[in-house]
């Protein structure tokens, strides 16, 4: 079987995104489900067909697809894509089908999906859950770990900020505080940048 063309032939938005994505900033892994989830939504966000394909809901872990599952599942078992412990990475019949996509894809497309792959990425999964927790309180619906967040939400908001993560207007609704509040605390702490 021709993998490369099976999968051409069938390159829903979905598959298509994923390949970009997992293509993004030189073949870098994705760190997991739980990233890749969050990656493709924040993608969706700006793309109207991927956000109508993929269908994300809310769910326990914030925005959620099953259709994002099933075809990362599929490209693992077509072997297009290994998972290596959390990890996701393109193989290199991957990377061969994920140029072809890319040859095929807009300049801005790439650039989103690099993006936000590059700061989604870097989160750790205590950041990622209270980025998306808090950006887009519509898909947490039981969110399960939302309790477990709000109690270290202004440290973590405020390590972002200190790693040069996010913006102080961000570090402020992510910590639940005023802007104003969150310069005295970064202040205090002499973090505080002038943007």
């Amino acid at each position: 079987m021709d993998i490369k063309k099976a999968v051409l032939d069938d390159l829903s938005e979905v598959k298509k995104n994923l390949l970009l994505l997992l293509s993004a900033n030189s073949n870098e892994p994705v760190n997991g489900k739980l990233w890749y989830q969050k990656e493709l939504f924040l993608v969706s966000k700006n793309n109207k067909e991927l956000e109508v394909e993929a269908n994300f809901e809310p769910y326990f872990w914030g925005a959620h697809s099953e259709l994002v599952d099933t075809e990362m599942d599929e490209l693992v078992q077509l072997g297009v894509v290994k998972k290596i412990g959390y990890k996701y990475f393109l193989t290199d019949i991957g990377k061969d089908i994920a140029k072809t996509v890319s040859e095929k894809s807009s300049k801005d497309e790439k650039e989103l999906i690099e993006d936000v792959k590059d700061f989604l990425n870097s989160l750790s999964k205590d950041e990622l859950l209270l980025f998306v927790y808090i950006s887009y309180p519509d898909m947490c619906e039981d969110a399960v770990e939302l309790k477990n967040l709000l109690p270290k939400r202004k440290e973590i908001a405020i390590r972002m900020y200190n790693n040069g993560k996010i913006s102080i207007g961000k570090t402020s609704e992510l910590a639940g505080v005023s802007v104003s509040e969150m310069i005295k605390e970064l202040q205090k702490r002499k973090i505080y940048r002038v943007e």
